[in-house]
């Protein structure tokens, strides 16, 4: 017996950040803002930790020698915690950079910025955090890929942010 396949048809649905509702768009403010103070805590977070250097990164995944001029002794970071931070990173960051991209889809700026911005932060998400894992397994030259990935992945962050708010609020439709 033949059974009629029906197919889903799925339309093309645009929506204009500049367009929708000013309820809407305070909603999605809010949103965006407590988003990026989520983001900028992780950030001093990392400035704590990392003192945002290069040498920073390397003591605090292998740890230091010795040293007697040091308040702090540093240690290599034990490989359950390591693998907790990167799980924990690549699953709610890729979440963050899925929500932010699927908002930024719906601005006005051209398809090539959009799918940069889409793309963009996912491949730097995955060089940042999987160098951090080569960096613990002795790749030493990683710390400079985490570095330059990282400072990318945190500029797309505020860029796209930056030109979510001007294209919602500012941008001519």
């Amino acid at each position: 017996m033949n059974k009629e396949r029906k197919k889903l048809k799925i339309s093309n649905i645009y929506i204009s950040l500049g367009s929708i509702s000013l309820r809407i768009k305070i909603f999605l403010s809010c949103f965006l803002f407590v988003l990026t103070l989520g983001y900028l805590s992780g950030l001093d977070l990392l400035n704590f930790t990392t003192n945002f250097s290069v040498s920073g990164i390397e003591r605090n995944i292998l740890g230091a020698d010795e040293n007697t001029d040091q308040d702090v002794l540093y240690f290599k970071m034990p490989k359950a915690e390591l693998n907790t931070i990167v799980h924990t990173h690549l699953i709610s960051l890729s979440c963050v950079f899925l929500l932010l991209g699927l908002i930024f889809n719906c601005t006005n700026y051209n398809l090539f910025l959009k799918k940069f911005f889409m793309v963009e932060p996912m491949i730097c998400l995955v060089t940042t955090f999987g160098s951090m894992w080569l960096l613990w397994h002795g790749f030493i030259w990683t710390k400079y890929l985490i570095m330059i990935s990282g400072l990318i992945m945190h500029s797309s962050f505020i860029i796209m942010i930056f030109l979510i708010y001007k294209d919602m609020f500012f941008q001519k439709n």
